[in-house]
């Protein structure tokens, strides 16, 4: 390898050869400088430092990885000559153009406020073609229920028109609802209210119920199974001349009266039960109007088919028109000693025993009969049906259940025992002064038929 710097030159276009290595050649027709290596000549060359006077000028492109410039300097000897920077320019100051400064793109971040107001101004000053800014458009979707849109370029327009629909109208400046709305199938929400105002609506303030509000109060609710009064014993369902017209009710359960100015009708199954009180004039058969209970002041009457049977006053009682009497005599009143169907008084305050045969003192009160005491038995009998002659009557006539069964057989007649008082016996007593006087017949075990002789006989 030369280790001297040997300069040559050459002429033409030539690449000068046969250099040693690290040997310089000159080629004077253009300038160039080569340095051998190895069998070639080669023109590349690196500097650590490069300083010129005057300008550093390449015919094509020059790859520079870092320049440093300090004073001005300029790019290019000619206005239309293009420099290409590959990667980012940094500046700590102003880049200012003469002509056109052309980006792909412009960072917003940095846009300063100055730069906006300039880009503004130059805009207003048709400095800034609008046809350059409106190359690029943005398009304007109408959503549901609208219409219209499309493409917009900067300057230009497009209308999205809102569609109306039933109780619906697009108006030029406003929606238009209809006050009566025919199509609406649902409003669902949770805590609605509908009403005249906040004081008069229907409120959903409690889930699954609808509670009614009128005059600023809670009225009426409607819940599962039940449409009441919000408060007890508060709303009246209806007024004095504002009446519902017909009620139909499984059951009315009242805590108070009842009253009705026309009838209340029940048909052949319907039960009024547990009434303490009815204030009626009249209680009529359903099927039979002159067939009736008729209620007067103080005054009970009982009709059947326009015939007065019955009627009753606070002077006492008439049964009229009476057909038949028919007694049961399997009936239960006559279960027991004393029991009786027939005549009954009660007076005397006397102590009986129930099924005794007992005649009227002249002081008014009962003592037991005997058919050999003639002042006894020869007065007015009756039978006890108690242990009390005014608490539970006297039977004057009728069919009785006695003390003790006399055995007698269905259809015997029955007298006054002599030997007991208050007893039947069978057959008539025989001693001397005794008195034989028929009292009735024995209708079967413990049942007789009591009606008293008015004729008697004193046995001799």
């Amino acid at each position: 390898m030369a280790t001297t710097i040997q300069i040559k030159r050459g002429t033409g276009s030539a690449v000068p050869t046969g250099l040693s290595d690290g040997e310089l050649a000159i080629n004077l027709d253009n300038g160039k400088l080569y340095f051998g290596s190895g069998s070639n000549s080669i023109n590349s060359f690196r500097f650590e430092n490069l300083t010129a006077e005057n300008y550093i000028v390449s015919s094509s492109v020059t790859n520079i990885t870092t320049l440093n410039v300090s004073g001005s300097t300029v790019f290019g000897d000619s206005a239309d000559d293009t420099h290409v920077f590959t990667g980012a320019i940094t500046a700590s100051g102003n880049i200012s153009s003469s002509g056109t400064i052309t980006a792909a793109t412009l960072d917003a971040a940095a846009v300063s406020d100055t730069l906006a107001a300039a880009i503004v101004a130059e805009i207003d000053n048709d400095e800034i073609p609008i046809a350059k800014l409106a190359e690029d458009a943005v398009t304007v979707t109408a959503g549901t229920g609208l219409t219209g849109g499309g493409s917009i370029t900067l300057g230009g327009s497009a209308t999205v028109n809102v569609i109306g629909g039933d109780g619906i109208t697009a108006n030029a400046n406003d929606m238009a609802i209809t006050a009566a709305q025919t199509t609406i199938t649902s409003i669902l929400a949770e805590d609605i209210k509908i009403g005249e105002d906040d004081q008069t609506k229907i409120d959903f303030e409690t889930a699954d119920e609808i509670h009614f509000y009128a005059n600023n109060v809670e009225q009426v609710y409607l819940a599962d199974n039940i449409f009441g009064p919000e408060s007890d014993s508060d709303v009246d369902l209806g007024a004095t001349g504002v009446r519902w017209k017909d009620a139909f009710v499984d059951s009315i359960t009242v805590t108070g009266d009842i009253t009705a100015q026309g009838n209340i009708i029940g048909d052949d199954a319907t039960d009024i039960t547990n009434i303490e009180s009815i204030f009626a004039d009249n209680i009529v058969h359903d099927g039979d109007t002159d067939t009736k209970i008729a209620f007067g002041t103080n005054t009970v009457q009982v009709d059947a088919g326009g015939t007065t049977v019955f009627s009753s006053t606070i002077t006492g009682s008439k049964v009229e028109n009476v057909h038949q009497f028919i007694f049961d005599t399997g009936s239960l009143a006559l279960s027991g000693n004393g029991g009786s169907i027939g005549d009954i008084v009660k007076f005397g305050g006397s102590t009986t025993v129930a099924g005794g045969v007992y005649y009227l003192t002249n002081s008014g009160t009962w003592v037991a009969a005997q058919a050999n005491a003639a002042g006894t038995a020869t007065s007015s009998l009756a039978v006890a049906l108690g242990t009390n002659s005014t608490t539970n009557g006297m039977c004057l006539r009728g069919f009785i259940n006695p003390m003790t069964d006399p055995g007698a057989g269905i259809g015997n007649p029955l007298y006054l025992r002599s030997s007991a008082a208050g007893r039947f016996i069978t057959p008539a007593p025989s001693s001397t002064g005794d008195i034989v006087r028929i009292l009735g017949y024995q209708y079967g075990t413990d049942l007789i038929y009591f009606n008293p002789s008015n004729d008697y006989i004193i046995h001799a």
